[in-house]
């Protein structure tokens, strides 16, 4: 739109925008420089044509995504993950050790599911701030595991696995409760 063009802010195709639970807004990270550590966050209603910036001086937002009751945004700045409530108030640290990255999701339980930068796999953090927990170790051949997103049980969950073996990369499904897991489609 033009307002983007106007504060000429940049996109980027690693940072999507994340639709609300209740199904009417959008919260995206966009940067007014060439540069990722420039993020800032915005929300957008589905039925408005500007986005209103969510002011954290501070910090650099990336990888938003939802509370469950869509009242609060979770995001990553410097790898620590945040929260931040849309009522106001600064943002408040979840976990400062996880250096998340790659999308979130999180429960109706508290459960929060990430990406740590270094080990590339999935993480299981819950909202009341303990550290961050292997949930799955990778699988042979499997090199990442991102973009998670809880199902509507809150105990299944989706995810992108990208591999050495290219038949074995896409969507799998698996569960909090359970190291087993279920090819879905195959996606790069």
């Amino acid at each position: 739109s033009d307002v983007y063009k106007r504060q000429k802010l940049n996109f980027y195709f690693s940072q999507p925008p994340a639709v609300s639970p209740d199904g009417q807004r959008i919260a995206f990270a966009a940067s007014p420089t060439p540069f990722n550590n420039t993020f800032r966050l915005f929300v957008r209603s589905l039925n408005a044509a500007n986005a209103t910036e969510i002011a954290i001086p501070g910090y650099y937002p990336g990888f938003p995504f939802w509370s469950p009751d869509s009242q609060q945004i979770a995001f990553t700045s410097d790898g620590t993950l945040q929260r931040v409530d849309l009522s106001g108030g600064p943002p408040v640290a979840i976990c400062s050790g996880c250096d998340a990255v790659g999308g979130g999701t999180w429960n109706r339980n508290g459960a929060i599911l990430i990406t740590n930068r270094t080990t590339r796999d999935l993480m299981r953090v819950s909202v009341a701030g303990s550290g961050a927990k292997p949930l799955r170790p990778l699988a042979t051949g499997e090199m990442v595991q991102v973009w998670p997103e809880f199902l509507p049980d809150g105990k299944h969950y989706l995810y992108l696995s990208f591999g050495k073996v290219p038949y074995q990369q896409g969507i799998y499904a698996a569960s909090l409760d359970s190291n087993d897991r279920t090819f879905v489609v195959a996606t790069n």
